[in-house]
């Protein structure tokens, strides 16, 4: 069914990742008064001047943490470029080893893919390694652990290194992305729930009471109170982060209550206020499972609406639920969810199946080679359509559709112009008599 500190060393603690740990899910690096006297001198430098308004018990609120739409990928690169910092023009491998990617890109993927705003990345790139204004001999130390996400321990006097769960620029940002966004969920946090943390002051444990789920994650992510370095630090590139949102709403339902296996039908909705281009994120669940699967994303017309077309192919209900995840002037529109239960067919289709293959396994740039295969059963007419994906990318790119010969066949010749791995698939959309036949996939690799 097609239904992915600033201006000093971090002496903060880094939290564990198991939320049943039965002592404060940190471990200490340094506390030292000479560290801060240091943070004191710290704040005072940075401290906007409508610092008043901060609450430490409400440091970010959780429409703002989430706001994952807040930047675009274009945005963050020119605002890297802006600063002094070495991330302006850092290319390196992201959290899954594929390489030739920028920072802002990582930070852009690891935003959207997570579900966080990525001014809270920035804020934390500068807070833990201040890599948005210092450039110099350091640069590779500081990038090998940007977020500071899983570095911990004494330093090693052999190595003069600590421990780093996650080493690497691209792993650090997916990995702290992750965490951030989603340990509401890994420690159940509720409104009330309580966080054992340090006084930077005094160095003595404090119990304090989050009043909100992201809060909550900046204090379990880094265990010191208060956390006005954030705050600061979001101020002064940002804004502040309580400048009130647009509220947003969501509405979706699906043409009909119930359709036949293979049967189409659309989901369609709308966001309000309405406006146009805003991402409406939607996922699904097939009959009888318990994990969402993502899906697809759509953007908003003019008015507000969006609507995209699929099908089912399991007996039973489909469950579908829609979000909106903000943006720099909008909050997250919560989950809306609507259900389609799939019965039999109301006729009988002909299954069908796919096959497809490249004519080589390698060919030399601009060198020609041929994606040939058949449906089965044979039938003339059937229309193919083939996507493909060029080197390095993730989203898959629309191509062309050939129709079948009277033995079922069909071919079509292209070539590339790009070093690496180019990928291919085709499917049979469908038609009166016959069902869908999934996916097929080939690769070739381009090489010099």
């Amino acid at each position: 069914m097609a239904p992915g500190s600033a201006g000093r060393r971090r002496t903060e603690a880094i939290p564990l990742e198991t939320p049943t740990d039965p002592v404060p899910a940190f471990r200490l690096r340094a506390v030292a008064a000479a560290l801060t006297l240091a943070f004191c001198a710290l704040m005072a430098s940075v401290a906007p001047a409508f610092a008043a308004t901060y609450d430490p018990l409400d440091v970010i609120p959780y429409d703002t943490f989430h706001a994952s739409s807040s930047m675009t990928e274009a945005q963050i690169q020119a605002f890297l470029t802006a600063r002094t910092g070495p991330l302006k023009s850092v290319v390196t491998t992201d959290y899954a080893g594929v390489p030739n990617k920028t920072a802002a890109r990582i930070i852009w993927e690891a935003a959207r893919a997570q579900n966080l705003n990525p001014k809270v990345i920035l804020v934390t790139l500068q807070k833990e390694q201040s890599l948005l204004t210092v450039s110099n001999s350091s640069n590779a130390a500081r990038l090998v652990k940007a977020m500071g996400c899983g570095v911990y321990g004494a330093i090693d006097p052999k190595t003069g290194l600590t421990t780093n769960r996650y080493p690497g620029f691209g792993s650090q940002v997916w990995n702290a992305a992750r965490l951030l966004s989603h340990y509401e969920d890994s420690y159940a946090w509720v409104l009330g729930k309580t966080k054992t943390v340090t006084v930077s002051a005094t160095g003595v444990s404090k119990i304090i009471v989050p009043k909100n789920a992201s809060t909550f994650a900046l204090y379990t992510y880094t265990p010191y109170y208060p956390q006005r370095l954030v705050w600061d630090l979001y101020v002064q590139y940002f804004g502040d982060p309580h400048a009130p949102l647009v509220a947003t709403t969501l509405t979706m339902s699906i043409s009909k209550g119930s359709a036949g296996l293979g049967e189409g039908y659309v989901l369609s909705g709308a966001i309000s206020p309405a406006f146009a281009g805003a991402p409406v994120v939607i996922s699904y669940r097939r009959p009888s499972e318990t994990t969402w699967r993502s899906w697809t994303t759509v953007k908003t017309t003019a008015d507000g609406k969006f609507s995209v077309g699929t099908s089912g192919y399991r007996l039973g209900t489909y469950q579908y639920r829609a979000t909106f995840p903000g943006d720099a002037a909008h909050a997250v529109a919560r989950y809306v969810y609507a259900a389609i239960t799939m019965t039999a067919p109301p006729v009988v289709k002909a299954p069908t199946t796919l096959a497809m293959a490249i004519s080589k396994n390698h060919a030399g740039l601009s060198e020609g080679y041929v994606l040939s295969g058949a449906i089965s059963p044979a039938f003339a007419g059937a229309p193919v359509v083939i996507s493909y994906r060029r080197p390095g990318e993730t989203t898959w790119r629309s191509w062309t559709t050939l129709t079948t010969s009277a033995a079922g066949a069909f071919s079509v010749g292209t070539r590339g112009y790009r070093l690496g791995t180019y990928m291919y698939r085709a499917t049979f959309p469908g038609d009166a008599a016959h069902c869908v036949a999934r996916y097929v996939y080939d690769t070739i690799h381009i090489v010099r």
